[in-house]
């Protein structure tokens, strides 16, 4: 799987001037969207790919939220964006310190932002776990992984439909893995993947992700959800990597897309009226990719198995 991994960064190396040459209409369509007044919560904001199109929504006027667990990333993104936005906006940022491997720490959050806020038109989730460490619990009994990758991201969605609701135009992007997944087959006898290993576990994330956006298209017809891969971005994931793959992966990530690049990108769909409502899987590029959803069983199963989960752990 090294092999693999090296075969796929230099191939990503090889597209960096088509890269360059679709960005262009991307970025002009997201420069005329005008989002004074709208709101956002980016939930690992304050690095990366979610920078990256935290960024984005600031310099269109939108204020916006910032979660994640480091301080100093987070005040750091908060000025960005604050830079980033037009003076005359009337935008506000801030920066939320948390754990989302906590549910429970979640639902007091979602709760408190409820409070606050008078609706909510994009929830941005990119939230994750690196490297390839095996099966391990968070304080709440769940796999690392699944729970950030996953479980985190949409419990988040669960406890702010309300606000979502009460946008004019709500849409929810989470940034995993589209079209690079598989099927889970075992949701049913181990929704946890207390059982399963380190692949099966990261194609569960990304299976659970595109079938709880299918779901949710289907009972919340008015919100878009959105399931996009963000290709080889130049970011700290891999310092979670062993050694040897960090120093590798360090090498070969000046081939990869810059954080405002990618913003770009995964802002498009946010932003573009061709993504109205439904539920849209979408390459690095923005373009339609095939998802693993389709079994509407399997679909409101792993949703319902999903509620569960959210409602046992705020109630505890």
């Amino acid at each position: 799987w090294i092999s693999s991994l090296t075969d796929i960064l230099v191939h990503w190396s090889s597209r960096q001037a088509a890269i360059n040459a679709e960005i262009g209409g991307g970025k002009a369509s997201n420069e005329a969207a005008a989002l004074q007044g709208k709101i956002a919560l980016c939930v690992g904001g304050s690095s990366g790919c979610g920078k990256g199109v935290a960024l984005v929504l600031a310099r269109q006027g939108c204020s916006v939220t910032l979660v994640g667990r480091n301080a100093a990333r987070g005040e750091e993104a908060v000025a960005a964006c604050t830079a980033a936005s037009p003076p005359d906006a009337g935008a506000t940022f801030r920066f939320v310190s948390m754990d989302v491997r906590s549910l429970s720490a979640i639902a007091r959050f979602c709760d408190e932002f409820k409070a606050q806020a008078a609706q909510l038109d994009f929830l941005s989730l990119s939230c994750t776990r690196g490297g390839i460490q095996g099966y391990r619990p968070t304080a709440e009994g769940l796999d690392e992984r699944v729970c950030t990758m996953y479980l985190s991201r949409f419990a988040f969605v669960h406890w702010l439909l309300p606000l979502l609701e009460r946008a004019d135009d709500p849409r929810v992007l989470s940034i995993l893995s589209a079209g690079h997944h598989k099927v889970y087959k075992a949701w049913q006898s181990d929704f946890l993947t207390r059982h399963a290993g380190m692949a099966q576990r990261t194609f569960a994330a990304g299976f659970y992700n595109d079938c709880a956006c299918a779901a949710l298209a289907r009972s919340q017809p008015k919100l878009t959800l959105i399931h996009a891969f963000p290709g080889f971005v130049r970011t700290n994931w891999h310092m979670e990597l062993p050694w040897g793959l960090r120093a590798l992966t360090k090498v070969l990530m000046k081939a990869g897309k810059s954080l405002e690049t990618c913003g770009e990108f995964m802002a498009y769909p946010l932003l573009c009226g061709t993504f109205d409502s439904g539920f849209h899987s979408l390459t690095e590029f923005a373009d339609p990719c095939a998802s693993c959803a389709g079994d509407t069983a399997a679909e409101d199963g792993i949703w319902k198995l999903s509620v569960e989960q959210f409602e046992m752990r705020a109630s505890a």
